[in-house]
């Protein structure tokens, strides 16, 4: 019999990659799957990493947003892909409400995950409690929708 980590490590990456921006569910769920691991562990692994990482990363927008863009390196670089975002989202957003942000996270393609579903929130001053569902709601979607596309 395997040991208990030897069982959890592989989960363990999942995690790590889940994690990463931009990447999350969209890149973990495919690489779990092609591993051969069970898909309904790995969607599940998966999708709750994904929306547990919610509430740290408005707690570090809070915290780092305005301290951030005073660096003048991250303001020159950053601040186009801010805007970017900004724009997309504020048009969905503006005609479709908070469900206008789900389906932002829902769509599963890299960059349209919870992280940028958080700066969205963030940038456009929504209730967090309302959009953190919201994020939540797209983000398991987008991890049905992945799961299903990797099998």
């Amino acid at each position: 019999m395997l040991p208990l980590w030897a069982m959890i490590e592989p989960y363990l990456n999942l995690l790590l990659i889940t994690f990463v921006p931009y990447i999350e569910l969209r890149g973990s769920i495919p690489v779990g799957i092609g591993l051969g691991m069970d898909p309904l562990w790995v969607f599940i692994v998966c999708t709750v990493a994904n929306v547990l990482i919610i509430l740290p990363i408005f707690l570090f927008l809070d915290f780092a947003f305005e301290r951030f863009f005073r660096i003048v390196w991250i303001h020159r670089h950053v601040k186009s892909k801010v805007d970017s975002v900004r724009n997309t989202a504020i048009t969905r957003i503006n005609r479709y409400g908070l469900l206008g942000l789900t389906a932002f996270v829902a769509i599963p393609l890299p960059g349209t995950g919870a992280y940028t579903g958080c700066l969205a929130a963030y940038l456009l001053d929504l209730e967090r409690k309302r959009s953190a569902v919201a994020i939540g709601v797209g983000v398991s979607v987008a991890g049905i929708l992945v799961t299903l596309a990797s099998l």
